[in-house]
Formats: C-alpha cells, structure tokens, sequence
C-alpha cells in the first residue's frame, strides 16, 4: 500500500485486534502463575474468534450477495 492510499475501518479493526492478540500471546508465554496463563490464553483465543466471524461474516455477504432478495430473506428464515 503506498502513501496516498489509506486502509478501510475493517481491515484497521482486523489488524488492531491481531495486534492484540500477538500481545495475550507473548504475556501467556512470560506468565509464570498457571491462571494467568489461563486468563491470557482465554484472551487469545477470544480475539481469535472475533477475526474469524468478521472474515466468515465478509463470506457470507459475498455469496449472500450473489443472490436475489428472495432467496436471502429465505436463507435468513430457514437460520432462524
């Protein structure tokens, strides 16, 4: 990416969180009570799970969007 071009919310969010993440990651690592690294791996696993629903989340908007509007508001019912 170069100087002119600038990063959309979600991809800012997205590498905020992993950021994060690497963080619980070494804390777990230099944690010398086992509930504190209980509590870090928790942590990192909670971040974990935050990007894999936004990527999964953009998936479905996308096929989603290959649909017409009938089929999504069934698609969405039958999940219900």
């Amino acid at each position: 990416m170069n100087s002119t071009t600038r990063k959309g919310i979600l991809p800012q969010i997205l590498d905020e969180i992993l950021a994060a993440r690497k963080q619980a990651k070494r804390d777990m690592k230099n944690a010398t009570d086992p509930m504190e690294k209980a509590v870090q791996n928790g942590r990192q696993l909670a971040l974990k799970v935050c990007v894999c629903l936004a990527l999964a989340m953009l998936r479905i908007g996308t096929v989603a969007s290959n649909y017409d509007d009938e089929n999504i508001y069934k698609i969405f019912y039958r999940v219900q």
